[in-house]
């Protein structure tokens, strides 16, 4: 048997073996063995963290005498009488494959008989264990009050960041078993004093491994006790696909200035146009991670920065009474990821009817909360700032978000904000005013373009018809959708309407999912694509298909063996009785509502309507011009691949500058792509507050939305996978182009972004269907399990399997 048992700090460091190697020495490269010869080789030279007594069973000593191999452990000093039995297998922790979590490991063993079961079982785990196979044996840790993994380069790039998954407590399996909400942080390899304090009796332990490994990139099982001490439990290489981290690492600090350089400048910008926060998130207004993802390549990037993000975002509010924010950007990019510009954002939300300097105040007291509170940067109308007047905004705890403000202000405030959704909701005001312009939409809509034969020109003149007058006029539905949809959620949460009256609401509104349901059912497949075979799952990006060109990928009425989805309901409203509508009519009456009951859902009914009707108008265009470059680029010889990485810009100068196109296109396209694929590895947090969050940032758990009182137990898939019926799956980007999932009979689903209100809400509720909406990065967690279990009433997702 070989056997050690020693506590790291009791080695010989005068060996030479025993000696940190410096940098500039002449010594071997370090190589990883089985995971306690990796944890012998590493204890014999630590300085700044510890490795428990060890003691290593080989496969054939156990056979040859297990008992006394088991009672030698069991004697020794330095085991304690509560042990850990961990695999060592010969074929775990290498350099080209990991195995984690494959074989078994045993915890709390507190008698001989158990420990010699519990070496058995682990060696069983194997399979076939051969002679030179190993377990581990080690005492349990002790006054642990923090433990998990971190790595020190991210595995999916090779980027030289430390990322950090961690849990209080004194369970060490709690983030690995994945059964505690663990927290996350990260930062570039070398400002680990960015880490949050909790971990930062880490840091000097990760250097040390660092200079260990020679700068490897590992994985590290850890925990920390009471006193400060790390104990180390596991390192073993990363394994990665390709060694990109050789290329990534070179340069990368000078990429990261860059970014930190970009965002001080468009602070700056900000400043100098009296914009004075620093503030910028990927989800507070308009959704870009939600709708064009984190890393957009740049056609699609500058899709949506034309068409919403530039103007028709204000644009589409000013008519309804807010502050018009035109010409301040909503949306920059910022290390290759879309942010929204918060103080913009906030400042648009004001009614235009408050005197400015009172707006900057608002704006000022809001962006505090925001920065202090970063896990709502995605709930900012609902947590952070109103934006309607809401029947729970006399609550104490709105008007203390507010300091700056004296009382005269806030109630001026309250005041303008009341009128304005007056002026939205009563019949005839601003918001029937706008929707008026919908005959316009419908008309573009009815007209039939030659795709194969158009040319750029085609493509421009239908993206700039959409810029200035469908995306303004779906800012103003979306917005009014919002005002409803909030007004509901106060009265749900206060007693006034159950929860089931929003999903009836919501289904009553017969908005574009229904209708598309209802078509998929009772139209013949022609029919039924010339209706909606424009939509595409990513509404803005050229190289996700139509619905028209892949219908087998997307529909199941082409595989006659596949059971048809089940009808949704789609009944009428839930009956409120009299003396229901007279409280509620009371209600608005003594908030100061020029609107009743009756026309309030009316009004949401017809808004949450709107928001998908129009949504789906415009995008036909979108995806009609689309497809006319792509077909541009065809004619050059280029592909879809390449052609995503023009922007808009790019095809605007190929329309003045017509000669060599096929040589501008591939020269553009090469130079963005490699400017889009260096800005691939930058890990960012959701919500920019210093260019300090560029070197490190602790991950915000923010809360999921669930949506409908629905509980479903069913097995995981995801959007693509081939068999969606009775499955959750998990939408990564929820936009209108996935409403074709539910024509595939789903049990539910879960997306990564998204609020309460958004798109993917709005659907849940109107098929009644279980859903979370905007799980974060519970999203990549839970997509691991085989099974999960939603209850939405209790707001709690279970891995089951």
């Amino acid at each position: 048997m070989n056997f050690e048992a020693r506590r790291s700090k009791h080695f010989d460091r005068a060996s030479p073996k025993g000696c940190l190697r410096h940098p500039n020495q002449e010594v071997d490269p370090f190589t990883f063995g089985t995971k306690s010869e990796t944890l012998v080789k590493i204890s014999k030279i630590s300085k700044n963290f510890t490795v428990l007594p060890i003691a290593v069973v080989q496969y054939s000593d156990w056979q040859e005498d297990r008992d006394r191999t088991a009672r030698k452990i069991w004697s020794d000093l330095e085991m304690t009488r509560t042990l850990i039995v961990r695999s060592s297998c010969a074929a775990e922790d290498s350099e080209v494959a990991s195995h984690a979590g494959e074989f078994l490991s045993l915890l709390n063993i507190k008698s001989l008989a158990d420990l010699d079961h519990a070496i058995d079982d682990v060696f069983m785990s194997y399979g076939k264990p051969t002679p030179g196979d190993q377990v581990l044996v080690q005492p349990m840790a002790r006054e642990v009050v923090l433990s998990g993994v971190a790595m020190t380069a991210d595995a999916q790039s090779g980027a030289p960041y430390t990322i950090v998954d961690y849990a209080h407590g004194a369970d060490t399996e709690a983030v690995t078993a994945g059964t505690s909400n663990s927290g996350m942080a990260i930062c570039v390899t070398g400002y680990e004093s960015h880490l949050p304090p909790c971990l930062q009796p880490l840091a000097p332990a990760l250097r040390e491994l660092a200079e260990i490994t020679g700068g490897k990139p590992v994985d590290i099982e850890f925990a920390i006790t009471a006193t400060g001490t790390v104990i180390i439990f596991q390192v073993r290489p990363i394994v990665m696909k390709s060694p990109r981290h050789k290329i990534v690492g070179f340069g990368f600090p000078y990429l990261i200035e860059n970014v930190q350089r970009c965002y001080k400048d468009i602070v700056k910008f900000n400043a100098r146009n009296g914009l004075e926060n620093a503030l910028f998130g990927v989800m507070p207004d308009w959704n870009p991670a939600e709708l064009i993802g984190i890393k957009p390549r740049p056609l699609t990037y500058s899709l949506y920065r034309y068409l919403i993000t530039d103007v028709a975002w204000t644009k589409g509010r000013t008519p309804l009474g807010y502050t018009d924010m035109s010409g301040d950007g909503l949306m920059r990019l910022i290390g290759g990821t879309p942010f929204i510009n918060v103080s913009a954002s906030l400042s648009s939300f004001v009614p235009k009817s408050v005197p400015p300097l009172i707006r900057r105040k608002i704006v000022a007291d809001a962006s505090r909360a925001l920065a202090a509170a970063p896990q709502f940067h995605d709930k900012i109308e609902f947590e952070i700032m109103p934006t309607v007047f809401t029947p729970d905004l006399t609550q104490p705890h709105w008007r203390a978000r507010f300091t700056s403000l004296s009382d005269a202000e806030w109630a001026g405030y309250l005041d303008d904000l009341l009128k304005l959704t007056n002026g939205v909701v009563v019949e005839g005001g601003t918001y029937d005013g706008i929707m008026a312009d919908v005959v316009h939409l419908e008309a573009m809509y009815e007209q039939k373009s030659d795709l194969k034969s158009s040319s750029l020109m085609d493509a421009t003149r239908l993206l700039s018809w959409v810029r200035h007058n469908a995306a303004p006029l779906f800012s103003g539905a979306a917005r009014s959708a919002f005002i409803a949809a909030s007004i509901l959620r106060v009265l749900a949460r206060t007693g006034y309407i159950h929860e089931a009256v929003i999903e009836d609401i919501s289904r009553s509104a017969q908005a574009i999912g229904s209708q598309l349901f209802g078509d998929f059912q009772r139209l013949e497949r022609d029919v039924f694509m010339a209706r909606y075979g424009h939509i595409r799952p990513g509404t803005f990006d050229i190289t996700v298909p139509r619905y028209d060109q892949e219908p087998e990928r997307y529909f199941s009425f082409l595989n006659a063996t596949q059971a048809q989805p089940d009808e949704p309901d789609t009944g009428s409203f839930v009956e409120l009785s009299a003396s229901d509508i007279a409280r509620i009519d009371a209600h608005f009456a003594a908030l100061g509502y020029n609107f009743n009951w009756e026309r309030f859902r009316t009004f949401a009914a017809s808004a949450i309507h709107a928001r998908e009707y129009v949504k789906f108008l415009y995008t036909k265009q979108v995806s009609d011009a689309l497809e006319i470059i792509s077909n541009v680029g065809a004619q050059y010889g280029c592909n879809r691949e390449e052609m995503s990485f023009l922007t808009l810009s790019d095809i605007e100068n190929m329309l003045d500058f017509t000669s060599d196109i096929d040589r501008r296109i591939r020269e553009s396209s090469a130079s963005n792509r490699v400017s889009w694929q260096q800005s691939l590895p930058v890990r960012l947090p959701d919500l920019l507050t210093s260019p300090d969050d560029i070197l490190g940032f602790e991950v915000e758990a923010s809360a999921p939305n669930f949506v409908t009182y629905e509980t479903v137990q069913a097995p995981v898939a995801l959007s693509l996978d081939n068999d969606l019926r009775g499955k959750i799956v998990f939408i990564e980007t929820a936009d209108p182009g996935y409403d074709w999932v539910f024509t595939r009979g789903i049990a539910g689903f879960i997306t990564r972004y998204g609020g309460e209100n958004s798109h993917m809400a709005i659907r849940a509720r109107e098929f009644g269907i279980p859903a979370v909406v905007g799980a974060g990065r519970l999203y990549d967690k839970w997509k691991t399990f085989s099974v999960l279990r939603c209850d939405c009433r209790a707001r709690r997702v279970e891995p089951i399997t």
